[in-house]
């Protein structure tokens, strides 16, 4: 059994798992998963007042502004303040540090360093927010929010090159997988 897509042929394999992204050939030995494959399972335990914003960094695919990713995260705020949702935001090892001390200053928000949390906060949080919003640089962010059943939205950030990555987010969207519209 081979997970993603194998460098050798696909027949040396009983079996192969290879994400919807790398375009898998239609073969008896092939499953298609929606993402890489994740720990993840659905939650029913949802707390219809918290919303999870996750974000990423700069990455080979991606660029990442900072000022434009927080104008975005205020869209995000004032468009469900009417809702009355308690947003907690959390970034990653790829985070820009002054994303980290901008987010840390507000206090319409509660913000989480990936740096001071636990390996199982993450997969907590997941499993009981009732919406994730992800930047678009972080697709295992994206497919572990999906997996954990939360409604997913997208927070875009520049791509550097269009390739099959970067058309990941656009996939989710056509197939309205993701909310839309910040």
């Amino acid at each position: 059994v081979y997970l993603m897509r194998p460098q050798l042929p696909l027949g040396c394999f009983d079996l192969c798992v290879i994400p919807r992204h790398d375009n898998p050939p239609a073969r008896a030995n092939v499953i298609v998963s929606e993402g890489p494959l994740n720990p993840m399972r659905p939650s029913t335990g949802r707390d219809a007042r918290l919303g999870l914003i996750l974000l990423g960094g700069p990455s080979a695919h991606h660029a990442f502004d900072v000022k434009d990713v927080l104008r975005q995260i205020d869209a995000l705020l004032a468009r469900t303040q009417a809702q009355g949702l308690h947003w907690v935001v959390t970034d990653s090892r790829r985070s820009p540090a002054a994303l980290a001390s901008r987010l840390a200053a507000r206090r319409d928000l509660a913000f989480h360093s990936h740096r001071d949390t636990a390996p199982d906060w993450l997969p907590g949080m997941l499993a009981s927010a009732a919406q994730a919003w992800i930047s678009v640089d972080s697709m295992a962010m994206i497919f572990e929010a999906l997996s954990a059943g939360a409604a997913v939205g997208l927070l875009d950030v520049s791509a550097r090159r269009r390739d099959r990555i970067t058309a990941i987010a656009d996939d989710l969207r056509a197939r309205g997988l993701v909310m839309t519209g910040l």
